[in-house]
């Protein structure tokens, strides 16, 4: 089974894929947010998207090798689409476009989806409250509207084109970060 840990930043995901992986490491296989083989470097800037669609690509079939029983992977297809979407809706950036052609022309079509979707939801004041790294104003993950719009688009994406994959939403504030696992380990029924 293929699980997508979806959400805005800091909501919770790369703990709980690394908590349930180690805890359960005979079974649970975390697929981590960035493949650090992607083609030997990383995204130069938060606008280059084709690294970020290869490195969704990778986790994909980094899932799809792994023989444990559960793949928990930490974002895929959708948080590269929508932050796309949000460039193009917030900053008229055309390129982001580029996104929904791939989403549209190879993740869809080549079925490359999910079992099921776990979506860690809290809110962009939380989000941006917790983040570790300094504030960027051309990173959109920085951004409290853009946020908002992220945790809406999640659901209107699934809802709209991925319609048959299982979602479950966690509201993650008040919970702490042992309770939201403990919802994800029912889930998933560790």
């Amino acid at each position: 089974m293929i699980v997508y840990i979806e959400g805005i930043p800091a909501s919770g995901k790369t703990s709980v894929i690394q908590t349930l992986s180690t805890q359960y490491s005979a079974t649970v296989a975390g697929i981590p947010e960035y493949i650090d083989a992607v083609l030997g470097r990383k995204a130069e800037t938060n606008h280059d998207q084709d690294f970020f669609m290869r490195n969704d690509e990778l986790k994909w079939l980094s899932a799809i090798k792994s023989s444990k029983k559960i793949k928990l992977v930490d974002r895929g297809h959708l948080s590269t689409l929508i932050y796309n979407l949000a460039e193009y809706k917030f900053n008229d950036y055309t390129k982001g476009l580029d996104a929904y052609v791939w989403y549209k022309n190879i993740v869809l079509k080549n079925n490359r989806l999910p079992n099921r979707y776990i979506l860690l939801r809290n809110t962009p004041s939380i989000s941006l409250s917790r983040r570790k790294e300094l504030y960027d104003s051309k990173n959109m993950w920085d951004k409290e509207e853009v946020l908002d719009y992220c945790n809406r688009m999640y659901l209107e994406l699934i809802s709209e084109f991925e319609s048959q994959i299982p979602i479950t939403v966690i509201e993650t504030i008040p919970l702490s970060l042992v309770e939201v696992t403990k919802e994800v380990k029912k889930i998933l029924d560790l």
